[in-house]
């Protein structure tokens, strides 16, 4: 008997394939020849024979259109961020630094620097970033009263070195 899946040739006795293990009892020898007969391919090579024209069949997708979805107010839209926000956070920390720090003056120009450039990244990008304004505007009234202080300084210093010069000095 041929086994109907790897085609050994077995005795008629057997229940299983000797070489693929298959059982034998299920098929019998006229599956077989009707699947050999059945799976041969045929032969192009004769002269007369012409191919078979296969056309792959066109198949045609249907055309659905896309559901209108509306927004959903329980489900918001992730938010923008914004790129100038540190730098602005950054310039008005710069600022406020300047009133404790011995280098007040240098540190209230770099807030105003830095605090302008958040505020102009802010703006491009469509948002108001009132760190970069106040650190702006804190920045300029530190830098005005400081710069007023060292003048009065200045003042001061001229005075007192003209008075102890005598009064042929002044």
């Amino acid at each position: 008997m041929l086994c109907t899946v790897c085609g050994t040739l077995n005795d008629d006795s057997s229940q299983i394939c000797s070489r693929c293990g298959s059982n034998m009892t299920f098929h019998t020898q006229e599956h077989y020849e009707y699947h050999q007969v059945y799976n041969q391919q045929p032969n192009y090579s004769q002269q007369n024979y012409q191919q078979p024209n296969y056309q792959q069949p066109n198949y045609q997708q249907p055309n659905y259109q896309q559901p209108n979805y509306q927004q959903n107010p329980y489900y918001p839209q992730p938010e923008r961020k914004d790129p100038g926000k540190v730098l602005g956070i950054v310039g008005f920390a710069l600022s406020m630094a300047s009133f404790v720090l011995s280098d007040g003056i240098l540190l209230a120009i770099a807030g105003i620097i830095v605090s302008a450039i958040g505020f102009k990244k802010s703006k491009e990008a469509g948002f108001n970033n009132g760190f970069a304004k106040a650190g702006l505007i804190s920045g300029i009234i530190i830098t005005a009263l400081l710069l007023l202080l060292i003048v009065f300084f200045i003042i001061i210093y001229v005075i007192m070195f003209l008075y102890t010069m005598g009064p042929s000095a002044l």
